[in-house]
């Protein structure tokens, strides 16, 4: 094959490998709408965390033997993974009312907003 046949079939080809690899402009657009998401989203240490200490820890720790998801150690350190891995499950209980038991109501609208913000943002943990 002559150097033309090659130099053409790569311009030809190259435009749709590019195409292939993300160079889409929808592609972008959700790239950064993930971005602001992540920058926007509440902060674990300073938002969340503090929401499940205050609603949750005396039940779900390691040391509870009924609460099925424990959330902390008995010493009160934070179980990330479970927490991050259980949001939707943890949103689902308090928005049916069944979370908390013990003090029903406790958990305000803006503060399930913000647990559901925190979700979305792909639970991040700072």
């Amino acid at each position: 094959m002559p150097f033309k046949s090659y130099a053409l079939s790569a311009l030809v080809v190259l435009p749709a490998i590019l195409a292939g690899c993300g160079a889409q402009p929808g592609m972008r657009q959700v790239t950064s709408n993930t971005l602001r998401a992540r920058q926007a989203a509440p902060s674990f240490q300073k938002d969340v965390l503090p929401l499940l200490k205050n609603n949750c820890a005396s039940c779900h720790n390691a040391g509870r033997l009924f609460a099925p998801l424990p959330m902390f150690e008995k010493d009160g350190t934070p179980r990330t993974e479970a927490i991050s891995g259980n949001i939707d499950r943890i949103v689902t209980a308090i928005e049916s009312g069944r979370m908390p038991p013990r003090k029903p109501g406790s958990i305000s609208p803006d503060q399930i907003a913000m647990l559901k913000a925190w979700a979305a943002a792909g639970t991040p943990v700072d």
